[in-house]
């Protein structure tokens, strides 16, 4: 075959009249197809190949279906192996395409170049190249060893020699080159073949047409292929895109999903030919592992252009300055150009930015409408004036592609929101309202907020009032609390002082105090409470403190749903070995009582013990006061409950649900779960021994206040801290506390 010459008038190539058709970069023109190829078959016999060297494989009808890739997320760091997906314009999810590689078949580092091209076919005037690209390669976010290489693609090209970016001598057309991964110093570049010197010249600058060249130091290729769903910033890598390259009225032109990568005036001779699909490496190394490396082309085509060019859609800041305080919006405008405006366009576009939608400013809908002979349309941006002191936050609206319109330059516009008129406002909350005297670890808390500025730190000053005395019922808090820089709360913890006194429990009141640098809003004044854990003295009645073992003097009763027998009481148990720390009072002993029910054995059954002291009778005014260390293990079936009584005959076994029980018992459960319909803390009464006890019942949200985690094992739940209990019989009434916190309070029932 004779080369083809440029501007040499030819006729070979028989072209087909085809149904018009709809492309995303034609959507809004007429088009009529004049070729395509999905490649669901072997096409191989109508296609030229032309190479550089023997280093490259050429795959038509290649199946991609099983073929997986390493995506690596590149917001959580994740590296997962995906199967690619079918091509989005591929009929009824086809998945096959043709692959080409290079520089792929030996061990010699080299660079090499394939060009694809269908034969006997000749296109020229207004027409445009479609296909769907997959562009692969090793490595994840940056790439790996030897990933960089470039998928081509061009027109206007006779199909005899490879086109290349390499060093070669013979060549012809016009043609464009992608990168997948941003390893290139020009990621996107642009060519053309030089009649006068036999080469291809890489166009650079304002020759080339292009928006940029690399993604690594141009943020607009991030504005237009975001990550994610790219991997790589700015890159096509490891996605299909929809690829057109365009010759219409002299004007060249390539687009990646909708968006002008490239547009100049083809100045280069060559405007008729047929078109070409390959991919080269220009770079002397060996991808690592190597498969991983290809490009994948799908869905092929050809189409004639009949309409006049698309409207070319642009944003810019025609007012960029909003004010909160006055409410004055700011103004980004969208123009059309270069094509009919007898047409209604909408245009879709992206939000973003440091201020909230309906927060800071009214919601945007995300589309504008420019009228039938309107170029221009307005997106409004109105604040919205809240107390909150802000410092600039911007708006951000990136211009996406739809049908009708093409996007080029200037798809991004900002504009500032000032809030001159806010200062920083600070408040104060109770956010643990409650601590124990003895439990330095159950702190209560103070949480200070502000709204403004959070790019400075700021002193708040606070003036700390009793009852409570700072220094002697609780460690000095101080005259001010401080917010660090970024962050919009400061938190005050006030840790209480364990003495002899008996007290009434104390509240500590913190009070914010005006400053220069902010004003105050709400709340300026919050109170916790510390809980005394002194007791009223008096008559000892009856003492054990388990030191030794005193089983003679204590009934032990169990009763199980199943009758089999699963109990333990352990006198004077060393419970040091479960890592319990002494109990208060003690003296440093860690000798006890222990009780468990159903352990023994793998039955599941209802069941309790019960510990009565024998020979003793108490009645009148008297209290009961004990230490209890409950716990429960992480895995399941953690639910239990420990139980504790006074007035009973010593008989019977009490447990929930049973008959035979007396007097007034109470159960606190371990985990705060709020089993059995909230049982979480249970009053037990018994009228008839005939019957199961009456009760009432509390859930451990009613505690959560007193008993939070830390240091208790459940929020809610007086569980894996020593609690001190007290039962109080005084002039008719029957009192529950524990840990100073009143859980029941009762008439007398015996």
């Amino acid at each position: 075959m004779k080369p083809f010459q440029p501007g040499r008038p030819t006729a070979w190539g028989l072209l087909a009249a085809a149904a018009l058709v709809s492309s995303p970069s034609l959507d809004g023109l007429r088009a009529a197809t004049l070729f395509e190829d999905n490649f669901d078959a072997d096409s191989s016999a109508n296609w030229s190949v032309q190479s550089s060297s023997a280093d490259f494989t050429v795959e038509f009808a290649f199946d991609y279906s099983a073929v997986q890739y390493s995506y690596q997320d590149p917001v959580t760091s994740v590296i997962a192996n995906l199967v690619i997906p079918s091509a989005p314009r591929s009929a009824a999810g086809g998945t096959k395409a043709l692959k080409l590689t290079v520089n792929k078949n030996d061990d010699v580092a080299a660079t090499s170049g394939v060009s694809a091209y269908p034969k006997n076919q000749l296109f020229s005037g207004n027409y445009a190249l479609q296909f769907d690209l997959w562009l692969n390669y090793n490595g994840n976010v940056a790439g790996g060893t030897g990933s960089t290489e470039f998928a081509t693609f061009g027109i206007n090209h006779v199909g005899d020699t490879v086109n290349w970016g390499g060093d070669p001598t013979t060549g012809d057309g016009v043609w464009f080159a992608v990168s997948g991964e941003n390893g290139a110093s020009r990621d996107y570049r642009a060519y053309q073949f030089n009649t006068a010197t036999s080469k291809p010249v890489e166009l650079l600058g304002a020759n080339a047409g292009l928006i940029g060249t690399d993604p690594f130091s141009q943020p607009l290729f991030g504005d237009r292929f975001t990550s994610p769903p790219f991997e790589n910033l700015g890159c096509i890598g490891k996605r299909w895109v929809a690829v057109e390259v365009r010759q219409l009225n002299g004007e060249l032109s390539w687009s990646i999903d909708g968006f002008v990568i490239a547009r100049r005036a083809n100045t280069s001779g060559f405007d008729a030919g047929t078109i070409m699909l390959g991919t080269m490496d220009v770079f002397a190394s060996i991808a690592e592992p190597r498969t991983q490396n290809y490009a994948l082309f799908d869905n092929v085509r050809v189409v004639s252009i009949e309409d006049a060019p698309l409207s070319v859609v642009a944003v810019r800041a025609s007012d960029p300055d909003a004010d909160e305080p006055s409410r004055d919006p700011a103004v980004l405008t969208v123009t059309r150009e270069g094509s009919d405006n007898t047409r209604e366009l909408q245009v879709g576009y992206r939000i973003a930015g440091k201020a909230a939608r309906g927060v800071d400013y009214e919601d945007l809908a995300g589309v504008v409408t420019l009228p039938a002979g309107v170029d221009t349309a307005d997106i409004v941006i109105t604040p919205l004036d809240d107390l909150a002191g802000e410092q600039e936050e911007d708006v951000i609206v990136t211009l996406v592609p739809g049908a009708g319109y093409e996007l080029f330059k200037d798809i991004k516009a900002s504009a500032r929101i000032t809030d001159s008129g806010d200062f920083t406002r600070v408040s104060v909350a109770v956010a643990d309202r409650f601590t124990y005297e003895r439990l330095e670890a159950d702190t209560a808390r103070l949480t200070l907020s502000r709204q403004g500025d959070l790019s400075v730190p700021l002193s708040v000053g606070i003036n700390v009032s009793g009852p409570a005395i700072e220094g002697a019922d609780f460690e000095a808090l101080g005259t001010s609390a401080t917010f660090e820089i970024g962050s919009a709360t400061a938190t005050l913890v006030v840790v209480p002082v364990d003495d002899s006194a008996t007290e009434v429990h104390e509240d500590v009141v913190v009070t914010l105090q005006p400053g220069l640098d902010y004003v105050l809003q709400g709340a300026t004044s919050a109170s916790v409470t510390i809980i005394d854990d002194d007791r009223a003295e008096g008559l000892v009645l009856f003492e054990d403190n388990f030191d030794v073992d005193s089983s003679e003097g204590w009934a032990v009763k169990f009763g199980a749903a199943n009758n089999v027998e699963d109990y333990t009481a352990a006198f004077a148990y060393d419970y040091s070995a479960d890592g319990i720390p002494p109990a208060p009072g003690s003296g440093g002993s860690t000798l006890g009582l222990k009780a468990t029910v159903n352990k023994a054995d793998a039955l599941a059954s209802a069941s309790a013990v019960n510990l009565f002291l024998k020979n003793r009778v108490f009645g009148g005014d008297y209290a009961v006061r004990f230490n209890m260390f409950v716990t429960y293990a992480v895995a399941a079936g953690t639910t239990e409950h420990a139980i504790f009584g006074l007035n009973h005959s010593g008989t019977g076994t009490n447990r929930h649900g049973a008959v035979g029980t007396d007097g007034l018992w109470f159960a606190v459960e371990t985990d705060g779960s709020g089993s059995g319909g909230g049982r979480s803390y249970t009053r037990y009464f018994s009228t008839n021994s005939a019957t199961a006890p009456g009760f009432e019942a509390k859930p451990f949200g009613q505690f959560t206040q007193y008993f939070s985690k830390p240091p208790y094992l459940a929020s809610g739940a007086a569980s894996g801290q020593w609690v001190d209990v007290e039962l109080a019989q005084i002039r008719g009434a029957i009192n529950c506390t524990l840990n100073g916190v009143l859980v029941f309070s009762t008439v007398t029932r015996s």
